[in-house]
């Protein structure tokens, strides 16, 4: 659907546009009834990815297909303010109307309707996914950086503020132009970003700002990177590593803390507060990496040095939106109120450091507690989360076993179960390489094994069943759904 030619004007009648009906849904009303003061949940967006794709209505959190549905025979008399009216009222200045009113009739062919756009719909847009380049060090970063600053002093880019960001920063579109050109909310945006591990780069903050004499501002805005998607095993996860490793020893050389996963609870400092600390720690680590002090600060070993660290801190901002959360706590007797803190998801760290160690298996199957030895080695030291991965790590992973080698009690029943369980082998599946249509899905689901438990395959069916029913009764239609005691097995028909 083409979004600049339906809902443009097509056949006049008493005005020069066409009036079309939209139904709207209880979200849609909701978000409208919204006190203006708050523009930023009230606002309503229509936004369309391109010209071919379908328009979508976009609220603070949820988007919505706008789908034509047609029909014949429908004719409707309205009131509508007459626009020669409207304008002479504008020039009159007073902002008051006499009430006069146009009837229109007007027959409506169709009409359009909204639906609920998912995310996991939206987290594998193609044309988004497409403009967002995968970064797999940042050596390469620095390459990219120098090519730019380049072309910068040899006067090859333009110094025009009307300048788009995409002409100014080079190949990558910025986090703005990615939003702007996405069918996504700003909550499932952020989201999207997190999902992805997709980070802005820009200018590295000491070298080149202080060599610029007033107009520092420009050359910043004009050398951005843009986006690019960081690799979770050579990128991201180095950064969490440490990040932990540094907050460990913030408790053990100035809270004196012992028990070092109470402390995760409640990290005494605030976003802004663990960047700039963390900033001291990785110049430090940074210089110390380094044979010998460069004389020259404006050496490309000193250039590159501080570009790596502003680099690292970018990640670093993005790794605290998401392996942490901020909470509150009481502030102390002599301070008063509350006191803002960091809170550590340890969730969220095995999620990743798990769906690591899973890729690295490739085929190959292992069984469980030799899996969880392997993790646990790559965490830092002193660091010892619980570990579940049934819920952690579902829907990375199946187990090869049938699902009855643990005994019929199931999971929590006694010292054997638990046992047996740890001995079974497990293996990585990768969602996203399986069939789009859900026959020939469940088929290669049923290759893997003969037998699933239901709450096992459900991930990797989650995003053929469209019409979000409840996962029997969904797979009802394709397999066969057998009670078993208190779990629930799926086998092919």
């Amino acid at each position: 659907m083409d979004l600049y030619t339906i809902l443009q004007p097509q056949t006049p009648h008493s005005s020069n546009y066409t009036l079309h009906l939209l139904e709207l849904n209880d979200e849609i009303l909701k978000t409208m009834q919204i006190h203006d003061s708050n523009e930023k949940l009230s606002k309503l967006n229509l936004k369309s990815t391109s010209n071919e794709s379908s328009p979508v209505l976009v609220t603070h959190d949820k988007t919505f297909k706008i789908r034509q549905q047609n029909h014949s025979n429908c004719v409707m008399l309205l009131n509508v303010p007459d626009e020669n009216v409207l304008a002479e009222d504008a020039n009159s200045g007073d902002g008051t109307g006499d009430g006069d009113e146009a009837v229109v009739v007007q027959q409506f062919t169709n009409q359009y309707v909204l639906t609920e756009v998912t995310m996991a719909e939206l987290q594998n847009d193609p044309v988004l996914n497409s403009r967002i380049p995968k970064l797999g060090d940042l050596e390469e970063l620095f390459s990219v950086f120098k090519e730019l600053l380049k072309h910068y002093d040899d006067g090859d880019m333009e110094m025009d503020d009307d300048v788009s960001d995409r002409e100014r920063g080079g190949k990558q579109a910025s986090m703005k132009q990615l939003f702007e050109n996405c069918s996504m909310s700003v909550v499932q945006f952020e989201s999207f970003l997190q999902f992805h591990d997709i980070v802005e780069f820009g200018i590295c903050g000491g070298v080149l700002d202080d060599e610029v004499e007033g107009d520092g501002r420009r050359r910043s805005e004009m050398l951005q990177l843009g986006c690019f998607k960081v690799d979770e095993e050579q990128i991201l996860l180095p950064c969490v590593w440490e990040m932990i490793h540094f907050t460990i020893s913030y408790f053990l050389d100035v809270l004196g803390e012992v028990n070092v996963m109470k402390g995760f609870e409640f990290i005494p400092l605030n976003k802004n507060q663990f960047l700039k600390k963390f900033e001291k720690f990785l110049d430090k680590k940074s210089r110390d990496d380094i044979d010998e002090e460069p004389n020259d600060k404006e050496s490309e070993v000193e250039l590159k040095r501080q570009f790596i660290v502003d680099a690292k801190l970018k990640i670093t901002g993005f790794c605290i939106d998401k392996f942490f959360e901020s909470v509150s706590s009481p502030a102390s007797d002599d301070e008063g109120g509350m006191k803002e803190g960091l809170k550590l998801l340890n969730d969220r760290v095995v999620k990743s450091f798990g769906h690591v160690e899973l890729i690295k298996l490739g085929s190959k199957s292992v069984r469980l507690d030799d899996f969880l030895i392997n993790l646990k080695t790559q965490l830092p030291f002193n660091y010892n989360p619980e570990i579940d991965v049934d819920t952690t790590l579902k829907g990375y992973f199946f187990y090869e076993v049938d699902p009855n080698a643990i005994g019929s009690g199931g999971r929590g029943h006694g010292h054997h179960d638990k046992s047996l369980k740890e001995k079974r082998k497990i293996r990585f599946l990768d969602e996203e390489i399986l069939s789009l249509d859900v026959a020939a899905r469940l088929k290669e689901l049923f290759k893997l094994k003969s037998k699933w438990e239901i709450s096992e395959i459900e991930p990797f069916v989650k995003r053929v069943n469209v019409k979000h029913l409840k996962i029997d009764k969904f797979l009802l239609k394709f397999c066969r759904v057998k009670k078993e005691g208190k779990r629930t097995f799926v086998t092919k028909r």
